[in-house]
């Protein structure tokens, strides 16, 4: 065993023995319940802390890496307050109960939870129970909530419904619900509902939701509001430090100095405060010194780069041999194909039928445009690193990727295409049912100002 999983289990270990002292009344008259603390949940904060503490990220590609050796401390802010860096769970929390974590697209909302979430486990007061909120995917029959928790989280600890619904009461868990905005928009509403019962059910309990504006939770009456807030322009050096670990110490300086270049400074501020986008920039750096004027440059920019064969374009060992036998340009006429169809089901992760259905709906769409599931998967995941794989699941390495290829398929389109597109759209938006739309369009804002204008914006007003 490593040291880091030695670790890992002196730490759960230590965490279920504080936790069964300070319930150590209740456990008594409620014996049944021991083993699934020292048995069950021993053994899931072991394993799910022990994947936590390996990361990868847009820069390094398919390598493993240690999570705190790569983990910049991100600031929130509560209300009107100034952004404070978070520390510690206790200081996240303070006195509040339920905590709605918001941001925009690589803001580093889930790398916060990945980090509070070794937090609670270190300061061992309450258990954190992590639900990935993007795998609730039957949209016609969406399950309990809390069943979903159960099973998706704790299943396997034979833990039975009554021993669950106990803990529960009487507030053993620290309950974290990420990525809100990646459930399926047609179930949002009844999973929300369900999420504020379990929080009025379970007053003893802790909750953390995060989520991307917009999605009406920065209303709730029910939580206190954390905005994520940017890596301020004094902290970039370090920040590049840490996240470009591999990088070639020549390039690293170079990319550091460019954040002083007066020329720079303006778009810094503005545009540089985003973990990912600084994260893209610095894997680009190499082939164009310049900072891209709008977001959709950074993304045609590092999608050439991780497309590049090579290597010395980052100095950090991507992989770039591909299976599928196709020109860059068609490769990428499927990926955005796809990207918007998984986009208008709400699908952000992919297990390989999903892939092959999602395939199968591209090819309808273009006759020409066909490719082997195998390869497709190969290259995105391995080739390219555009997605990242987990378990059986495929997801691209940041949801906004997904947005953007989505966004060049409707730039695509033909005049009358794009007016039969924007008045489907509008007519779903004024019958309140539509797809997650808002992060495309900002991007086809840019790409596509004129047609969106008309065909959208201002028939909007």
């Amino acid at each position: 065993m490593t040291i880091t999983a030695l670790a890992t289990v002196s730490a759960s270990v230590n965490l279920i023995t504080k936790v069964g002292t300070a319930y150590a009344t209740w456990l008594k008259d409620n014996p049944d319940i021991n083993p699934f603390i020292e048995n069950g949940l021993l053994q899931y904060c072991e394993r799910t802390h022990l994947a936590f503490q390996k990361t990868k990220t847009i820069l390094t590609g398919t390598q493993v890496l240690d999570f705190h050796e790569y983990y910049f401390k991100l600031s929130v802010k509560k209300e009107q307050s100034a952004p404070t860096v978070v520390d510690t769970s206790r200081d996240f929390f303070q006195d509040d109960k339920v905590v709605v974590v918001l941001g925009g697209a690589g803001s580093g909302k889930s790398t916060l939870l990945r980090f509070l979430f070794h937090q609670v486990i270190k300061e061992a007061e309450k258990i954190p129970l992590y639900v990935e909120l993007r795998r609730i995917r039957d949209a016609s029959k969406p399950s309990s909530l809390k069943d979903f928790i159960k099973k998706s989280v704790i299943d396997y600890t034979g833990v039975t419904d009554k021993q669950f619904d106990n803990c529960l009461d009487v507030g053993m868990f620290i309950i974290f619900f990420d990525g809100f905005d990646e459930i399926d928009f047609r179930v949002r509403h009844e999973i929300a509902a369900q999420i504020n019962e379990l929080i009025t059910l379970y007053q003893e309990c802790k909750f953390i939701l995060s989520s991307r504006p917009g999605t009406n939770l920065e209303y709730s009456q029910m939580a206190t509001i954390r905005e994520m807030c940017p890596v301020h322009p004094k902290n970039l050096e370090t920040f590049t430090k840490i996240v470009a670990q591999g990088c070639d110490k020549e390039l690293l300086l170079r990319i550091c100095e460019s954040y002083t270049n007066k020329e720079n400074l303006k778009i810094v501020k503005e545009f540089l405060g985003n973990p990912l986008l600084i994260s893209l920039y610095i894997l680009t750096f190499q082939a164009d010194t310049t900072i891209p004027q709008s977001r959709s440059r950074f993304y045609q920019r590092v999608i050439g780069a991780l497309f590049s064969e090579h290597d010395s374009k980052t100095k950090l060992g991507f992989i770039r041999e591909r299976r599928v036998s196709l020109s860059r340009d068609d490769f990428e006429k499927i990926l955005q194909a796809y990207s918007f169809i998984a986009q208008k089901n709400s699908s952000y992760s992919f297990n390989r039928a999903l892939v092959a259905s999602t395939l199968f709906e591209v090819k309808k769409i273009d006759s020409a445009l066909s490719v082997d599931v195998d390869a497709f998967i190969d290259d995105l995941a391995l080739a390219t690193c555009l997605w990242k794989q987990e378990g059986d699941q495929y997801l691209f390495t940041h949801r906004s990727l997904q947005e953007f290829f989505a966004s060049e398929h409707i730039r695509s389109f033909s005049r009358q295409t794009k007016e039969l597109f924007w008045k489907s759209l509008l007519d779903k938006i004024f019958s309140g049912e539509f797809f997650d739309i808002f992060g495309i369009i900002d991007i086809l804002r840019e790409t596509d100002e004129i047609n969106t204008a008309e065909l959208f914006e201002i028939p909007l007003i």
